[in-house]
């Protein structure tokens, strides 16, 4: 009984005296602008970390603690989760420790998980410009370098509202202009030049979609069989990367160049149907390259979160992961599968003895059973 009642006085004695130590003037408060204040890493990071240089332009999220208040202890993996959620936007996720008398700074982020930086503020340089006397302590600055929140405890919805909240203002490259509504918004170009009008601003801007569009794969301004063989080339790997080609060769709109991008090519130069398209890449191309362009079955796109096109020649059947037949029919050249019926999944295709795995995953579908 004795130890634990001595227990509890020295824990009381330290929050005292971390309060009184503490009790300093705060220099910034909600509405502040800060000015420039650094510190050392002491781990995942090497180095200094100065305010004007790794968190101007950005949303700065900070967390000061002590290694052996439980508190501390208890947000400590939940700020790592949240950490995660914003670790592909203009938000920097920080924290200063002190006191590492229950934990070293690596034992720390070690033992909750930690992958965000951590600044050694053991000689008391940070706390002092935010903090009140309790710990934890959270702040968030815009990217103006304007206090937002500045609070004792850790109320994890503030938190994310406030980020949130900042990240609608945040103008990463202090053109003036907010990343949601630049056109470049890593690039500084206030004046939003974007003579192709395709949304992407010129300085960011690899392809100018004036020259490379709608098929003309090697920007000439003429659509004419060059550009087919051009492509044919790019996909079959004959042909360096060429990203302003690929652009203008997507001629299916999906992000990927594959073979129903010469498909349709072929048909916006010389008109007819898939199958016809597919008799003319057959009298273009040599037998070897024809047979790699378009082997003798082959799935796109392969996963699919929607429909599947199949090209082949012959009876092609479809069985799901149970062996139950799906589908059987008889193509020639192309045929368009509708999987509006079909749930997400794994189906074989089969057709002369070759087999084809077909991954179905319906984003919406799972997106809201997830969710």
């Amino acid at each position: 009984m004795k130890v634990t009642i001595g227990m509890k006085i020295l824990k009381y004695f330290l929050i005292i005296f971390f309060v009184l130590e503490h009790l300093g003037g705060q220099t910034y408060t909600v509405g502040d602008t800060v000015d420039n204040f650094s510190a050392d890493y002491c781990v995942n990071e090497e180095g200094t970390w100065d305010y004007h240089t790794d968190g101007t332009g950005n949303v700065v999220w900070m967390n000061l603690f002590t290694s052996w208040w439980p508190s501390c202890q208890t947000e400590a993996p939940i700020s790592e989760n949240i950490s995660q959620v914003y670790q592909d936007q203009p938000v920097v996720v920080i924290a200063a420790g002190s006191d590492w008398s229950t934990y070293s700074c690596e034992g720390w982020a070690n033992t909750f998980g930690i992958t965000y930086p951590i600044l050694d503020d053991d000689n008391n340089t940070i706390y002092p410009l935010f903090g009140t006397g309790y710990i934890p302590h959270n702040v968030i600055i815009n990217s103006q370098g304007v206090v937002l929140y500045s609070e004792s405890g850790f109320n994890q919805g503030a938190i994310i509202s406030i980020i949130n909240e900042a990240l609608e203002t945040v103008d990463e490259d202090n053109d003036g202009i907010i990343n949601t509504q630049d056109n470049c918004p890593e690039d500084y170009n206030p004046n939003q030049e974007d003579v192709d009008g395709d949304g992407i601003g010129d300085v960011c801007d690899t392809c100018n979609n004036l020259v490379f569009q709608g098929g003309d794969v090697d920007g000439n301004g003429t659509l004419d069989i060059l550009d087919i063989v051009f492509l044919v080339d790019i996909i079959l790997g004959e042909s360096n990367t060429y990203v302003c080609a690929e652009e203008a060769g997507d001629i299916t709109q999906d992000g990927y160049v594959n073979v129903l991008d010469v498909i349709g090519l072929v048909q916006m130069i010389l008109g007819g149907n898939q199958q016809q398209a597919v008799q003319f890449l057959k009298s273009l191309l040599d037998e070897d390259t024809f047979n790699r362009l378009i082997p003798q079955l082959s799935v796109y796109p392969n996963p699919s979160n929607g429909n599947v096109n199949i090209i082949g020649n012959g009876l092609v059947s479809i069985y799901d992961m149970s062996g139950r037949l799906v589908k059987q029919r008889n193509i020639e050249n192309t045929y368009h599968w509708n999987t509006t019926d079909v749930p997400s999944g794994i189906y074989f295709l089969i057709s002369n003895r070759k087999k084809i795995k077909i991954t179905i995953l319906k984003w919406g579908i799972l997106w809201n059973k997830r969710f």
